[in-house]
């Protein structure tokens, strides 16, 4: 692992340059599924070696019992 960094920005992944650990807690990623897949996927093109999102309250993971 070269690096770690915090960011919730949508673009994120222009500015990373790969070998990152990626810690976020989300806000970024878009409310859409796709919107989602888009994020993840620009950031697996960008090579980084690992996303960690914390789940929150607003998390839907979050919240079942």
């Amino acid at each position: 692992m070269r690096w770690v960094h915090a960011g919730e920005v949508p673009n994120i992944a222009s500015l990373l340059k790969g070998g990152e650990l990626l810690l976020t807690t989300g806000l970024g990623l878009g409310t859409r599924p796709a919107e989602q897949r888009a994020f993840v996927r620009r950031l697996a093109d960008r090579g980084i070696a690992a996303l960690v999102v914390e789940l929150g309250p607003a998390s839907p993971a979050s919240r079942r019992p």
